[in-house]
């Protein structure tokens, strides 16, 4: 395999990119970051969601056990998943967290709540949708000097396209914009006990990012899709090959890894998925812990397919993301950037009515991740 780096390895673009430069921290330079950032004073507004994932509290005590000055409001986000959602055998985890989360807000920052369906009475999916209508406008951000969005408790189907959401606003604000930071919190082991169940029989478009699927005017373009791949996601590979059809598959394979074979093994897990769609010198190499990396991999793709498609017309990219949090924030990235330029761009993925976790798989080992995607580390 490390042959056959292909794209991942063989486009450089001398355009200057969006997040070419970037602000990313892990682990203790994640707190030592905060720390040192909220010395001055700071009025935020945490975003995160209520749920039964064990991480869901890492970040936001990160966070204000670093000190400083200002405003501290925490937007819970609650999300109903529906009656038969798995999930609902999980509710005394999400209790368990709801007092945790207490505990570590208490006298510290101020509470509000926003719910949002997942599915509306008829069985249609609604998350995606209701989830970039948290937010309308900018009035209700200019208020704060700094949004956190932690995403370590919330399914893609909401994160994706909120962030979409709070960036096209602060994107569209002619002055005094607040900074804008994603918080992930990270951990193998429990990303592996934590499945998926029910899931949606067809795949689905990412409100935000259409791509003009199945649109009549777009029916003759070649399309690209960029998967980035984690475990046991055939089922939803399968979903998504079928509903975009593509001329050409580029995987997105994690290496560097904690798992040095992990990348074979991916490759190896879904060799009948693919079978004579994908070719070595398409397969894309990004590390796993960096999102900025998947960012301009994919990004140097896009330039790749762009070029050498131009005489058959404008391509379509369909990226999908099928791994951890902090890989779908590259996916994000690379969308959103490639629509701002006027490409034809969607993310599909395929919705789950719910969750299980065997808790008995998930170790030690949280490790928080702090992402500025927008404001002063960017200006001139």
């Amino acid at each position: 395999m490390d042959a056959a780096r292909g794209i991942s390895q063989g486009v450089r673009t001398k355009t200057k990119r969006r997040w070419d430069d970037y602000l990313l921290k892990s682990g203790r330079k994640h707190r030592e970051f905060w720390i040192e950032y909220l010395k001055s004073p700071k009025d935020i507004l945490y975003v995160m969601g209520v749920g039964f994932d064990p991480r869901m509290c890492v970040g936001i005590r990160s966070v204000l056990e670093s000190g400083g000055g200002g405003m501290r409001d925490c937007m819970l986000i609650r999300f109903a998943e529906g009656p038969n959602s798995a999930s609902g055998d999980l509710s005394p985890e999400v209790e368990k967290n709801e007092e945790e989360f207490r505990r570590t807000t208490e006298g510290r920052a101020t509470l509000r709540e926003r719910r949002i369906r997942m599915e509306d009475d008829d069985g249609h999916r609604t998350g995606s949708a209701e989830s970039a209508a948290i937010f309308k406008s900018i009035s209700e951000l200019r208020g704060y000097t700094d949004i956190i969005l932690d995403i370590s408790s919330l399914p893609s189907g909401v994160y994706l396209p909120l962030l979409g959401k709070i960036l096209s606003l602060l994107d569209g604000c002619r002055g005094g914009a607040p900074n804008l930071h994603v918080l992930a919190t990270e951990n193998p082991a429990t990303d592996g006990s934590i499945r998926k169940s029910g899931l949606q029989d067809r795949a689905s478009i990412l409100h935000g990012f259409p791509g003009r699927l199945g649109t009549v005017a777009d029916e003759d373009s070649t399309t690209v899709w960029i998967p980035v791949l984690g475990e046991g996601q055939q089922a939803q590979l399968e979903r998504i090959s079928d509903m975009v059809n593509p001329k050409e598959i580029c995987p997105v394979i994690p290496s560097p890894s904690r798992n040095p074979r992990r990348g074979d093994d991916l490759l190896l897990e879904y060799r009948n998925v693919f079978t004579s769609h994908i070719e070595p010198r398409n397969v894309i190499y990004a590390a796993e812990s960096n999102p900025f990396e998947l960012y301009r991999q994919i990004q140097d793709a896009v330039d790749h397919y762009r070029k050498a498609l131009k005489p058959l017309g404008n391509p379509r990219f369909v990226l999908s993301a099928l791994s951890s949090k902090l890989m779908s924030i590259g996916v994000f990235l690379a969308a959103y950037e490639t629509m701002s330029h006027g490409d034809d761009v969607g993310i599909v993925h395929v919705d789950a009515t719910g969750y299980s976790w065997s808790k008995s798989e998930t170790s030690h080992g949280d490790e928080v991740f702090s992402m500025w995607i927008y404001g002063e580390c960017y200006r001139p």
